[in-house]
């Protein structure tokens, strides 16, 4: 796996703002100020500016459990997904592994395993992903209030042509995959795996409750790579799912192309 470092996405203080806000304010008219008074507002706001380390506290966390992909054929980009991340060890070490569907990353239709998905017929074989530094990273030196990127190319196939992911036992039949991020990821990425936050935001499977989907519709994100968090609820009888329907509950919602994983 190799990446190369961005200049850094900016992730804007709330304060900054909200001092910027006032001061568009007071230029209107609409709060009658004096400059002194601005300036000890403005000097608070400054001296208020976060660091990483507190942005990264204050973001809801499942925001940095999903990842937004962009599935490759060498260089050409074949379409955006969605995925999400599992925490556990693997050989002693803390270990994450990137969670999507099955034919994100075969780049078939699961249903028709035979039909590509791309318009040319051309598959996947690696996929882009940008992953936030962890807070610690020497990128933060002299740094305050943002949180930096960096790409990293997962490759799918080694050069022998073996695949370097892992489907279910049932292949297309359950459209599910997943890759090994391995132990560097771990030590550099601020991840977090859907199962280090389950009682936080666990919820009952019973029909009719409201849940969330959180994905990048047509590959859109609004704030700092954080996925979109799509409203639904679960549509049918979880309580009597049978193998015929492969054990799926349906959920109502409206998703978009670039949410699946």
């Amino acid at each position: 796996m190799t990446g190369s470092a961005k200049s850094g996405t900016f992730l804007p203080a709330f304060r900054f703002a909200h001092a910027g806000y006032l001061l568009r304010m007071c230029q209107c008219g609409s709060f009658r100020w004096s400059k002194a008074v601005l300036r000890k507002l403005w000097a608070k706001e400054m001296t208020q500016a976060p660091s990483a380390e507190n942005l990264f506290a204050n973001v809801e966390p499942l925001n940095f459990s999903a990842v937004r992909l962009m599935s490759l054929r060498d260089d050409l980009e074949l379409g955006p997904a969605s995925g999400f991340f599992f925490h556990g060890t693997f050989d002693g070490h803390p270990n994450y592994w990137l969670v999507t569907n099955w034919h994100v990353l075969a780049g078939r239709n699961a249903d028709q395993p035979g039909q590509a998905l791309h318009s040319k017929g051309a598959l996947p074989s690696g996929i882009r992903v940008q992953l936030p530094l962890r807070f610690n990273q020497p990128e933060y030196l002299n740094r305050n209030a943002e949180i930096l990127f960096q790409d990293q190319f997962l490759s799918l196939y080694d050069n022998e042509g073996h695949a370097l992911w892992y489907q279910h036992v049932r292949r297309n039949d359950v459209d599910v995959a997943v890759v090994n991020l391995g132990r560097y990821v771990a030590e550099r990425f601020y991840l977090v795996g859907i199962n280090e936050v389950p009682a936080r935001n666990d919820m009952a499977i019973e029909i009719g409750n409201e849940v969330f989907i959180l994905g990048y519709p047509l590959g859109f994100t609004h704030f700092v790579n954080t996925p979109i968090w799509k409203r639904g609820s679960i549509a049918s009888e979880p309580h009597i799912e049978t193998a015929e329907t492969k054990f799926r509950v349906v959920i109502d919602a409206t998703t978009r192309g670039g949410m699946s994983g």
